[in-house]
């Protein structure tokens, strides 16, 4: 594995740590998992956010190619699967998950 994609990990091991730490401030310990969830590049280190930009732009491209090979019939499918996920998020978020 690389150097930048464990530092990675261990920043994220050490940003739980300390919002493990004190369990008591709730506010805090919402902000923090909000944190991790919705801005995980914070704490990426720069190399492996380059990298992980890098990988993104590659898989964008790569299902650019398999939707446009992809029929009608597989098209129609896989944007009914997606909104299939789209009402289950939208049931998650109106129930404040």
């Amino acid at each position: 594995m690389r150097p930048h994609v464990i530092e990675s990990r261990q920043r994220w091991y050490r940003y739980i740590e300390q919002v493990l730490a004190n369990p008591q401030d709730e506010a805090a310990t919402r902000a923090a998992v909000t944190r991790m969830l919705t801005e995980p590049e914070s704490l990426r280190t720069p190399e492996y956010q380059a990298l992980w930009q890098q990988r993104g732009e590659q898989r964008k491209q790569m299902l650019g190619i398999i939707y446009r090979s992809a029929s009608d019939e597989q098209r129609q499918h896989l944007l009914a699967e997606l909104d299939e996920w789209i009402e289950d998020f939208n049931e998650m978020i109106a129930r404040d998950i």
